[in-house]
């Protein structure tokens, strides 16, 4: 593995996915080192360079937490690179803004060794299309039931996402769950604030009625007012669910598990507010359209629409495993 210095910066805000590859997997190739460090900022990609101005989207915190990020690389870069100062100081391995509690706070590791993985089930107890439907999330196994709710995919009529997600991401998700085709799972309004810090993964049991569909995951905390905000997402293409570095088709009809590990996120979700898991078939403009028949999208010629059931039930436990922060 790389025995190297090495920093690593992301944020709240942006797509972490290549960041977090890289991490865990020095984690788990290489010997940890002191000065591999983690900075977890609240920006989106292109303030992981520049910094921000305390402002995004529903988000509001003080200006000086999107500090200039630019000193902090300069004194990595001067330490292991002209053997010059002491490097930068994080106060720990790893510094995380956690949005909600809107502070920094720092680890000895990350993900933080104080993060526990708790599990939120599907359930639903009728059609769960859309936020008045009948989708909830529970913490009992016990509770699982309710027949496998569905959503089409229509490469030809994809929903659009609202103009302004098109030009600068929001975050704000009130549109998605308004459609129809948008499957909602919601716990009740938390008694206590919820803490989670890391990569939320959604465990989905499917079936689709095609060779290949998406299914893309949204994690989302709705605020009293009723403004459902976005935490975390992931899109995943059915043929590569055992991996990128292989197709497998899907069987008609049968029942698979399918992965989606989110965007990292360290976010304290306040008392009063719910924790919502958001599923659809599609998310254009950021994803093309699947055509569904397992053809390349490079070269499909044809499209056709496909159903995309999700089961919860005890035999297919369906369900998001959130990285609980505790103790902290």
């Amino acid at each position: 593995g790389m025995d190297l210095p090495a920093l690593f910066i992301t944020g709240s805000f942006d797509a972490s996915l290549g960041t977090m590859t890289a991490w865990n997997a020095l984690a788990e190739h290489a010997p940890d080192r002191a000065d591999r460090q983690f900075l977890l900022g609240p920006w989106d990609h292109g303030q992981v360079y520049a910094g921000s101005d305390g402002n995004y989207g529903p988000f509001t915190f003080d200006a000086s937490d999107g500090a200039d990020p630019y000193p902090i690389r300069l004194a990595f870069f001067d330490k292991h690179l002209k053997n010059s100062g002491a490097g930068p100081d994080l106060g720990g391995k790893a510094k995380v803004f956690i949005t909600g509690r809107n502070r920094y706070e720092t680890f000895d590791a990350f993900p933080p060794r104080e993060v526990r993985h708790q599990a939120f089930y599907l359930v639903s107890d009728g059609a769960a299309n859309g936020i008045y439907g009948a989708g909830r999330l529970v913490e009992e196994a016990a509770a699982i039931r309710g027949d496998p709710d569905r959503m089409l995919a229509d490469p030809e009529m994809p929903f659009i996402a609202p103009m302004t997600e098109a030009f600068g991401r929001t975050l704000e998700l009130g549109e998605y769950v308004r459609h129809v085709d948008t499957l909602v799972f919601q716990t009740e309004p938390l008694a206590e604030p919820l803490t989670i810090c890391g990569e939320t993964e959604a465990v989905l049991h499917v079936a689709v009625d095609a060779p290949d569909s998406d299914v893309v995951a949204w994690l989302a905390e709705q605020r009293p007012d009723g403004t459902v905000v976005e935490l975390a997402y992931h899109a995943l293409r059915l043929r590569y669910r055992e991996g990128f570095d292989r197709e497998v088709k899907l069987t008609p009809g049968e029942v698979v598990e399918a992965r989606l590990r989110m965007t990292l996120r360290c976010h304290e979700i306040a008392a009063g507010n719910r924790v919502l898991l958001l599923l659809r078939p599609d998310f254009f403009p950021f994803l093309d359209p699947n055509p569904n028949t397992g053809e390349s999208i490079a070269t499909a010629v044809e499209m056709r629409k496909a159903v995309i059931s999700v089961f919860h039930d005890q035999q297919h436990r369906s369900r998001i495993e959130l990285p609980v922060l505790t103790g902290h």
